[in-house]
């Protein structure tokens, strides 16, 4: 237990045990912050009061994530790390299978816009295309926290019994879930891109998403996906939908696009020195403020 010289807490939610640390560690503290940040409200001003006192230094996943967090805290970029394995990518097809594939990929919830993707998908498949689309993942169980904080709840469940709606359940073999899809959609209302769409561009996968700005770490607007910018728009949604559902090419031209973007930004190599030079610093700067 002597021989501990930093404690990295690797989730936002994890902050109420530091308190306990600190009774048994006197070491710097590292935060991971994933999502982005809401400073303007009344628990925002606490939360930052909270790290400015208590966290050496906070790791964002992205510019985005970083931006969003106010500059008086010490925020570095380190973006995910994607181990590539041998993956069996297949070019897609274009003319033979006249059905579209859409993937959905995390827990159900509104405010991720996946009740807005089931409600145009079911109005385009009523107006003669065809387009299935693939859910994996699971309804969140509502805690204490949630309710309180008043996060947006689960979807209808009924609005997923479709037959152009395929539940496949928590996934466990990302490989094969990826092989089923076509595209992978995040029309999310957070205007920030989650951890799929990176995981779909390394499986050459192009992502229909929901952004206000035509770029990020993990994305750019016409190059490895098309993007809308007006939260719960069904009409934008459709539109992008459309764009792939009468252009099939573009599917495998954008997929590569965004294979060589993520293997540009998240690789091992880079983030993961980035990482050990944040735990150096940090270490050589606590045990010398200590001596002091």
């Amino acid at each position: 237990i002597n021989k501990i010289d930093l404690i990295h807490f690797n989730e936002i939610t994890l902050l109420p045990t530091i308190y306990i640390y600190k009774l048994f560690f006197n070491v710097p503290f590292i935060l991971h912050c994933r999502i982005l940040f809401k400073k303007d409200n009344f628990f925002g001003k606490k939360i930052i009061k909270f790290l400015k006192k208590n966290i050496n230094e906070i790791i964002a996943i992205d510019n985005d994530v970083k931006k969003s967090l106010p500059s008086i805290l010490n925020v570095k970029v380190v973006r995910n790390i994607l181990i590539k394995k041998k993956f069996n990518f297949k070019k897609k097809k274009t003319k033979k299978d006249k059905v579209l594939k859409l993937g959905y990929l995390g827990t159900f919830l509104k405010y991720k816009g996946l009740e807005d993707l089931i409600k145009v998908i079911n109005k385009l498949n009523n107006e003669n295309y065809l387009i299935r689309l693939y859910l994996g993942g699971n309804f969140l169980k509502e805690n204490m926290v949630f309710k309180t904080f008043k996060v947006s709840n689960n979807i209808d469940q009924q609005i997923i019994n479709s037959k152009n709606i395929i539940n496949l359940g928590h996934i466990t073999n990302l490989n094969r879930f990826y092989q089923r899809i076509d595209i992978l959609c995040f029309p999310s209302y957070l205007n920030a891109l989650g951890r799929q769409v990176f995981e779909a561009g390394l499986f050459r996968i192009p992502s229909i998403v929901c952004l206000s700005r035509n770029k990020s770490d993990s994305f750019v607007d016409k190059l490895t996906g098309l993007s809308f910018n007006k939260p719960g728009s069904l009409k934008q949604l459709g539109e992008k939908i459309k764009i792939f559902y009468f252009n099939r090419k573009l599917i495998n031209k954008m997929g590569l696009e965004a294979n060589k973007l993520i293997t540009k930004n998240f690789k091992i190599s880079t983030n993961l020195k980035k990482l050990q030079g944040i735990y150096k610093t940090q270490i050589s700067y606590y045990n010398s403020a200590s001596l002091k």
